[in-house]
């Protein structure tokens, strides 16, 4: 018997049919108290603007039937593509572009329009912030998800002011009318949405449904921003290693034990927890010195470690597959931290660089099965000939990242090449643009491909160069430079995107970018710039995985010293 999935729930489908009816009188109203309104001028306003003012509340006016019908159609899509996003978040997959390999060229008008949008889903999210965090919990107990684990509530403030621009576009008036309009209005939409998600949660209340409680959101596809670097804890890591248990035996100044050779075992902390089980991979168990006393500090690293990786391991955003590699690299880690004590400096040392990179090139290089597999493959051989190394320090690790690169450059030269008929396209369009005689710049289409990008890295290729620097950047006024082969997080044509910078032209006037699924946007330097002054174009970086344990391992500190 097919158990009914969140998204189809017969309760949550009455809700969302109850809240659907409700909607052409919402905007109405809103639209009514517009209209009403009296007009108000810029005293320094021209003629002219007078006259655009008076020509937009009349066509508000005239258009109002079509506005609301088409905000009440828009919003029926939104709230189902919502259930389709929610029905394939509880699955584990995301909903991939279909038009692969199309390119779209965003002009600044576009952008205009996102800058619009994406300012309607922050004033409506932050104006009914405590409605919608009640109202989720109503829906999630709908559909039997007690703990809150999704976002079950589709009517989100995305789907709202999606449906709002395409009410303002129904009224036939110029874009810059109908944007204006779209301003003056996110303000009494927001209020106005409050009070109903408010009412939604009264009703469900009313009919015996029992709130959940929270414990985990998992957001649906382009909710929110981009994932990079976070903060560190204020705590570092030597503050983390003294605050470590150790065995009440152990005497303080005993001497430390001396490692023989680079493949000296190493102690396991006496104290460290028990693990329980868990669907992800478990943290290799360390071997032990033998009878050897253990220095103090020495046993407090094992133990700051080995909880960090058990923390890095439990990080349910990382894929099983991830989890496996890096859980080799763990008795690999422990041997760098006892030559090398800089290794608790930094989160940007090259052992935690190495296990950042391949998450984050994990997660993005590999959009399909078949290019995921390679990838993997690629790390396998990459991690199995690194563990294996008699000599384990920072050296070795700062090699791995030069491989992850080479790699990510020769995946770049393919991209190219895949598009590369877009890429002539549009250097056609800047040189056409340009002044007469203005060079082009190299593209990454000319870089050689370095031997350490094959699928494995043999030994012997230890002492291999890594490829050099990739093009200088060109980048618009106030961004961050960005090279050819870097990411981006854009917030473009209403939802957040993850974008790769293939190619852009001599002067930086036009830059191609490809989405994970294949999909390619062509951006204007003018456009990309408004999106960065918006806060809606950011450059990218992997997000460090042992600082987000740090954090994890922070909070249990008091636990475990109370224990």
């Amino acid at each position: 018997m097919n158990r009914p999935t969140p998204a189809t729930h017969p309760l949550l489908l009455q809700f969302i049919e109850d809240e659907l009816a409700r909607a052409p009188l919402l905007i109405d109203e809103v639209l009514q108290g517009l209209a009403d309104a009296p007009l108000r001028f810029d005293p320094e306003a021209t003629s002219v603007q007078r006259r655009q003012v008076i020509d937009q509340h009349e066509a508000l006016h005239r258009h109002r039937p079509f506005m609301v019908k088409a905000f009440a159609q828009t919003l029926r899509e939104q709230v189902g593509t919502a259930a389709r996003e929610q029905a394939a978040a509880v699955r584990g997959i995301t909903l991939e572009e279909a038009d692969e390999l199309s390119l779209s060229l965003v002009d600044e008008d576009e952008v205009a329009t996102d800058v619009e949008l994406q300012r309607a889903i922050v004033m409506i999210h932050s104006t009914a912030e405590y409605e919608l965090r009640e109202l989720r919990s109503f829906t999630s107990a709908l559909v039997g998800d007690v703990h809150v684990a999704h976002d079950t509530n589709p009517f989100r403030p995305e789907a709202y002011a999606r449906a709002l621009l395409a009410a303002v576009r129904a009224m036939q008036a110029p874009a810059a009318e109908q944007l204006a309009l779209m301003r003056q209005a996110v303000a009494p939409l927001a209020q106005a949405l409050r009070k109903a998600y408010a009412a939604a949660s009264t009703r469900l209340e009313s009919q015996g449904v029992e709130p959940g409680t929270y414990r985990t959101i998992v957001m649906p596809p382009g909710s929110v921003g981009p994932r990079t670097k976070v903060h560190a804890p204020r705590a570092d890591l030597h503050a983390l290693r003294d605050s470590m248990p150790v065995p009440f035996d152990m005497e303080p100044n005993a001497p430390p034990a001396p490692l023989h050779s680079p493949h000296a075992a190493v102690p396991h902390s006496a104290s460290a927890p028990q693990r329980t089980a868990t669907a992800g991979p478990r943290a290799p168990e360390l071997p032990r010195l033998g009878e050897a006393p253990t220095q103090r500090l020495d046993q407090q690293l094992i133990e700051l470690l080995t909880r960090l990786f058990d923390a890095i391991l439990a990080d349910r955003a990382l894929p099983q597959d991830v989890q496996l590699l890096l859980s080799r690299l763990q008795t690999s880690a422990v041997r760098v931290a006892l030559r090398d004590p800089g290794m608790l400096d930094s989160y940007e040392h090259p052992v935690w660089e190495f296990m950042d990179r391949l998450a984050f090139d994990a997660e993005r290089l590999a959009p399909d099965a078949a290019a995921r597999e390679t990838f993997l493959r690629y790390a396998q051989g990459l991690v199995d000939n690194m563990v294996h190394e008699p000599v384990q320090d920072a050296g070795l690790y700062r090699w791995g990242i030069d491989r992850f690169v080479s790699y990510e450059d020769h995946l770049l030269v393919q991209q190219c090449q895949e598009v590369q008929a877009q890429i002539d396209s549009l250097r056609s369009a800047a040189l056409a643009d340009s002044d007469a005689g203005v060079p082009v710049s190299p593209t990454a289409t000319s870089q050689p491909l370095d031997v350490g990008s094959l699928e494995t890295v043999p030994a012997e290729l230890m002492d291999v160069a890594p490829a050099t620097g990739r093009p200088a950047a060109t980048a618009p006024s106030g961004l961050p430079a960005v090279d050819p082969g870097e990411w981006l997080g854009v917030f473009l044509q209403g939802g957040w995107r993850e974008l790769r910078l293939l190619w852009r032209d001599a002067r930086g006037e036009l830059w191609l970018f490809r989405q994970g699924g294949g999909r390619t946007w062509a951006l204007r330097r003018a456009a990309l710039e408004r999106l960065h002054g918006a806060g809606l174009a950011e450059t990218m970086s992997p997000p460090s995985l042992v600082q987000h344990a740090a954090q994890q391992v922070l909070r249990q500190v008091p636990q475990a010293g109370r224990a």
